[in-house]
């Protein structure tokens, strides 16, 4: 294990040295064998060289460690630009020669080979469903890297988060074929690349990023359990920028930093139970608390309510017309709920503002009373025992 390593590390060391220094240095790639990670987030400012140097990166690591990596583009037009930035990389750096790179291109998938290895694969989260009658190219990456996983302005494709699973699973439901599996602890793992320019993504609700994003200090490399998450000013890529174009040229995928509206947000409390309700993408978890705590979620096991008919089951509630007031709006406006997170708060003003919350929470089925008077259950067993201990006193003293 020392030895692969050691490899691993010394590998890395010598691409930091061709990227310039005032560019990402790809820090968090010191986590690839960390047995603990699976996914690294890079979420940095504009021009800091985070997609060049990681496609650059992995590409050295295809001939020196035989690491291949699946590129996902989020619709079909966006493959053939990946496909255009990986030659210009293997053309323009002198580690690489562009005569060995050589492509194959399907209506599903790009196949790129370097030296008739397989270095890199382009697919599309639409394409999710397609790509398992692919798995025996697919099983040949052991990395997957999803740029620009933040939209600007919420241009998501839907469901993302199970289309990505999806693509993956059906990858990592193959033998291994690559030798470069050794260095990231034989498990394939995942990279996501963005700019901090929407809170919208589903991978952020998943992973429970929010309050990271909003408390990690900028310029930082932080491990969170199973995720690496980097944070990067980069004031170099400002150098030759026209501030003066925009009013607000101070935006976030300049500065870093998201732009957050701290109102009504706060975590639930972790003994709390969620109500959670089913919604047409995702769920809506609800922590019944004295100020309710309502988050979205792209994943749940159960649930007690949903919202579409077709999700209806013998263990859940369909939300009909009763559930919903037109005006339902004015108790968030009396600060009667609170939101787990921005992007929670706005899912939830924009598409649901008229689902009863209070409705939901009388009706639900969910007891917090286990949890919240436990000091009053420690009472009654004292009680008990100490009408045992009388009873027995009394008895057989």
């Amino acid at each position: 294990m020392f030895s692969k390593k050691k490899n691993l590390h010394k590998e890395l060391e010598k691409i930091r040295g061709i990227i310039p220094k005032q560019y990402n240095h790809l820090e968090a790639l010191d986590y690839l064998d960390d047995e603990d990670v699976q996914q690294f987030f890079s979420i940095t400012t504009r021009g800091d060289g985070k997609t060049y140097n990681y496609l650059l990166a992995l590409a050295i690591l295809n001939i020196s460690l035989d690491f291949c990596t699946c590129l996902i583009v989020r619709h079909d037009q966006l493959r053939s630009p990946a496909l255009m930035q990986l030659e210009d990389i293997y053309r323009d750096q002198d580690a690489l020669d562009y005569k060995k790179f050589n492509v194959i291109s399907t209506p599903n998938i790009i196949e790129c080979y370097y030296n008739g290895k397989p270095a890199f694969l382009i697919v599309d989260l639409n394409d999710a469903d397609d790509l398992k009658h692919y798995r025996s190219v697919l099983k040949k990456a052991n990395l997957f890297l999803y740029d620009e996983f933040l939209a600007i302005g919420g241009e998501y494709t839907s469901n993302e988060y199970k289309k990505f699973r999806y693509i993956f699973e059906t990858a990592d439901n193959g033998t291994p074929v690559t030798s470069g599996m050794k260095y990231t602890n034989n498990l394939r793992k995942a990279i996501f690349l963005g700019n901090p320019v929407d809170f919208g993504s589903e991978f952020l609700s998943v992973y429970n990023l929010y309050h990271k994003l909003e408390t990690q200090p900028i310029n930082t490399v932080k491990k969170y359990g199973t995720y690496v998450l980097e944070r990067r000013r980069n004031d170099n890529a400002r150098d030759n920028a026209n501030t003066k174009m925009f009013p607000d040229a101070e935006n976030e995928s300049v500065t870093g930093i998201f732009n957050v509206n701290d109102w009504q947000i706060k975590e639930h409390d972790a003994a709390t139970i969620p109500i959670i309700c089913k919604l047409e993408q995702n769920y809506l978890y609800i922590f019944p608390e004295n100020t309710p705590v309502l988050s979205i979620k792209a994943i749940a096991e159960k649930y007690e309510f949903n919202t579409n008919l077709c999700d209806n089951s013998e263990s859940s509630t369909f939300c009909d017309s009763k559930y919903y007031r037109e005006k339902f709006y004015k108790h968030y406006s009396r600060n009667e709920f609170y939101f787990e997170n921005q992007y929670s708060k706005d899912i939830i003003l924009n598409e649901y503002d008229t689902l009863n919350i209070n409705k939901i929470i009388n009706n639900s089925k969910v007891d917090n009373n286990d949890s919240s008077n436990i000091d009053q259950k420690i009472e009654q067993i004292n009680f008990k025992k100490l009408k045992t201990d009388i009873t027995n006193s009394y008895f057989y003293n």
